[in-house]
Parts: structure tokens; sequence; C-alpha cells
């Protein structure tokens, strides 16, 4: 909400109405006696013409009128960052190490992808998500751009799974978090973030981008993109192999203002990704045209109830 003027210029004319009224006011008249001796030493007192103080709001208001004021108020609603959630589907995402609560292990993969559609379907609250998605693993590829709504992204994730890519070996995240970035930044939403998904392996040399994530880091935090991370870290998946990829996501987060999570288990995987969720903002995004409610009416009614207020007290010698 803020209060607007169409013709602002006009008011310079408020001191040229207090002047006007000010003299006006020094016509000889009764005046009404008003004593001070509560906040002021004993004297003669201080006396006040009414009619000028009529005078005075009355000359201001119609030139306030004049420069007609208006109330504008936007039409807003909550609106989430858009989400470029990067999937890894590597081999090593069809391993099936994961111990659930029912001591059955499952596969990497289906527990990842599993509790992020459980997880954004809890915390819809009424509100869509805007979710993009892109596959890595030897190379990276945006698969679904932002779309609104879970049943138009649900159908990609489905349809996806580990693979093998010919001649490629490995997981390229580095690849896959720039293209995630050039997908969230060809949209014109008001925010968005980016969710890293996989078991931990980045040994993909050298990346298809070129790029070491804290390189990515410093160009995402000059985007205002903050970009998250999620190790589903399997039984027979050793810390070895993740270390350097944890750290390395770990800075991703603190550069970017993001955050780093670790799961072993499915239930950890949801709390985890539950964490991530709330990180990821919502903003409150202007829709449609303002609405503008005039008020130089209002005020032009009240200067004239002012002015005509001044003629009474006048004649009546106020």
């Amino acid at each position: 909400m803020m209060l607007i003027w169409l013709y602002p210029l006009i008011l310079i004319l408020v001191p040229l109405a207090l002047a006007a009224a000010w003299f006006r006011s020094r016509q000889p008249g009764r005046a009404v006696y008003v004593p001070a001796t509560h906040f002021f030493p004993p004297s003669r007192g201080w006396r006040m013409s009414w009619s000028a103080v009529a005078l005075v709001i009355g000359s201001v208001l119609a030139v306030t009128a004049a420069a007609a004021p208006a109330l504008v108020l936007p039409t807003l609603m909550p609106t989430r960052a858009i989400l470029m959630v990067v999937l890894d589907n590597s081999a090593s995402m069809a391993e099936v190490d994961v111990p659930s609560l029912e001591n059955q292990l499952l596969k990497r993969w289906d527990v990842a992808t599993n509790e992020l559609m459980n997880v954004l379907q809890d915390r819809s609250n009424g509100t869509e998500w805007t979710v993009g998605l892109v596959l890595c693993a030897g190379h990276a590829e945006l698969v679904c751009p932002p779309v609104q709504g879970l049943s138009s992204l649900e159908p990609f994730i489905r349809g996806a799974g580990p693979q093998q890519q010919s001649g490629l070996s490995g997981t390229d995240l580095s690849s896959g978090l720039v293209v995630a970035l050039e997908a969230a930044m060809a949209s014109d939403a008001p925010a968005r973030a980016v969710l890293l998904i996989s078991d931990g392996e980045n040994n993909a040399t050298p990346p298809e981008s070129g790029k070491t994530m804290q390189q990515l880091g410093q160009v995402a935090k000059a985007l205002n993109v903050p970009c998250h991370s999620l190790e589903v870290a399997g039984a027979s998946n050793s810390n070895q192999k993740t270390s350097v990829t944890r750290q390395n996501l770990k800075q991703l987060g603190e550069i970017t203002g993001g955050i780093a999570v670790q799961a072993n288990t499915p239930m950890q995987t949801r709390e985890e990704l539950d964490k991530v969720m709330k990180a990821v903002g919502t903003v409150r995004q202007q829709i449609g045209e303002y609405k503008r409610w005039p008020l130089n009416a209002v005020v032009a009614i009240t200067a004239a109830l002012f002015l005509t207020m001044y003629q009474f007290l006048k004649r009546n010698g106020y």
C-alpha cells in the first residue's frame, strides 16, 4: 500500500496557501481565550482564532485535493521460488543398499525419488510448486523445464532411472548444476533455488562443464540462487568415495546460502528433504494490475467543510 500524487507539482502551492490563510486571519475579529497556565508560567495567556485554524486547514486540503492523491494497493499472492532438481541417475544409484524400517534393502534411486515426491506433496499447502528436472550421470540433460504442479513433473521422474551412458562414466554434478542454473535463469520467477540429489559421488573427470563446484558456487551466488544438496548414502558407498564430494557440496551451500545434508535411511531422507524444502523461499509476487483508489474527492469534500466552517466562524466573530 502506498500513496501517490497524480500532479505532485501542485503541492508547491501549499506554502502559498498557508501564507494566504495567515494574512487573511490577521484581519480584526474576536478570538477565544485559551489559558495555558498548566503548561507555562502565569502570563497574559495566548489567543487562538478558530476561524484562522479552519481557514488554514481548508486551504491546505484544497491544494492537496488539486494534486489528486490516490491510494495504490498491489494485488499480491504468495509464490514459491522455482526449484530446479538435479537428480543423479548414474549407474551407482541402482545399488540396493539403503536399509528400510523393515530391515529390507532399497534401491538408492527409489528412496531418493519416492521421498522427493512425498515431501513436495506434503508441503504443498495449497500453493503449487514450480519444479524443473535435470538428470545427470556422465552427461547432464534438462528433461523437464520448470512446470507448475506435481502432476506435470511426476511422469518425468517416474520415467527415468539409473543408467550407464554410452562412452561416459561416473557422475557429473558440476555439469548438472550448470544446466539447472541456465534453466532457472531463463524463467522470470521472482526467486530461484537448486537442489542436487545424489549418492555422494561426483567422479566424472574432467567435468563436461569444465567448472569446479567452487567456481559454480560463485556464479550461483552472483545470480542469487541458493544451492542445496542431499546425499542418499548407501551402506556400500564408502566415505572414501564421497568425502571429497561431501566437502565440495558443503562449500557450495556455504557460498550460495544453501544447506548440505546426508541421509542413510528413507526416514532420514524424508526428514532432510523437509529441511531443504523449508529453506526454499516463498516470496510475495504482484499478480495483475495495481488497484488505485482516488482520494481527491474525499479530500476536496473535507476542504469544503473546513472552508464553510471558516465562513461560519468568521461571521460569528471567532
